[in-house]
């Protein structure tokens, strides 16, 4: 038996490196392959994502274009320079490599996917709920696909869609973390979507407004009515001081389990990389609830100063 050549030896001992996670590792050694074999595009696509996964994407980007480059028939090179170009959030670059990718492997589900990421964050919902239903058509039991579309359902306020699709998710994969999660949220803005506050703090269906072309709320009153709705204006900014002390209660309270679980498990010598990388997903869950829930206050707060204005305007009126 013939001995196994020590470039293509290390060439596998590289990829090996970047299968299991050893990033720097495949690095140092793509590096010093490309050496000898600058023109070879495994290399440079394995050097790409070595550097990608270690969020170095500037230098990615160059050897997934030197990809293209090498080969320019490849659908696969294009869509992974799609989605590198995503990582370093240039979309409309992105939205050029995927759409040049499709058209040379219109049966490429990854290519769809990735191509409706790029467009959600150019905020082109109709064309990312396009990409991302055409990606579920040509592989429809990858439950992140579904994921994907229902957030972008939810970017819309289309709850009862981002509630469908995170169920389908589950259906798929019922143990799914991430599904469970956003289909409490979509659950939790949907019970509240329906209800706005009149001009005068009563919160009413908003199916019920009867609204002028301008958009205004035609809302009249009485006099004992609109001294029901001053209090309930005034009993609402109480339950908004409220729910922002209890939202800060409850990340406080989620913070202090995880950093005992990290502790626990540091003294105990039995830190896992995985173990890890969930309490840090779970670390940004909880970050980005918190500034959702933050903004929304925000929005409410801002919304009860301009009804109490027009309340106290109200009762001016009435009084000269």
């Amino acid at each position: 038996m013939m001995a196994e050549n020590p470039f293509d030896v290390q060439k596998k001992q590289a990829f090996e490196s970047l299968r299991t996670g050893h990033y720097t590792r495949a690095l140092d050694a793509f590096r010093e392959l490309l050496v000898n074999a600058e023109d070879d595009p495994h290399l440079h696509e394995g050097m790409g994502f070595a550097l990608m996964y270690l969020r170095d994407y500037a230098p990615a980007l160059k050897h997934f274009q030197r990809v293209v480059d090498l080969r320019p028939a490849s659908a696969t090179a294009l869509i992974n320079l799609g989605a590198v170009l995503n990582r370093s959030k240039e979309y409309v670059r992105a939205v050029d490599a995927l759409q040049a990718a499709i058209s040379k492997d219109r049966k490429s589900s990854e290519a769809y996917y990735n191509l409706g990421y790029s467009y959600r964050h150019l905020g082109q919902y109709h064309l990312a709920i396009s990409a991302y239903r055409q990606a579920i058509r040509l592989k429809p039991h990858l439950p992140e696909t579904y994921v994907k579309l229902a957030d972008v359902y939810m970017d819309s306020g289309s709850f009862t869609l981002a509630i469908e699709h995170y169920r389908k998710a589950l259906t798929i994969k019922p143990d799914f973390e991430l599904a469970i999660v956003r289909l409490e949220e979509a659950q939790r803005e949907q019970s509240t979507s329906q209800i706005v506050m009149s001009p005068f703090g009563r919160l009413v269906d908003e199916n019920k407004l009867t609204r002028k072309s301008t958009g205004s709320a035609i809302m009249r009153f009485s006099q004992e009515q609109r001294q029901f709705d001053r209090t309930q204006t005034e009993m609402l900014g109480l339950t908004l001081e409220n729910a922002a002390r209890e939202l800060l209660r409850h990340l406080n309270d989620q913070i202090q389990v995880q950093t005992a679980a990290i502790r626990t498990h540091v003294s105990k010598g039995q830190i896992h990389p995985l173990t890890l990388h969930r309490m840090q997903q779970q670390f940004r869950t909880y970050v980005r609830d918190f500034a959702k829930s933050r903004m929304s206050l925000k929005n409410k707060i801002a919304k009860l100063e301009v009804y109490e204005e027009m309340v106290r305007q109200q009762f001016d009126d009435e009084t000269r």
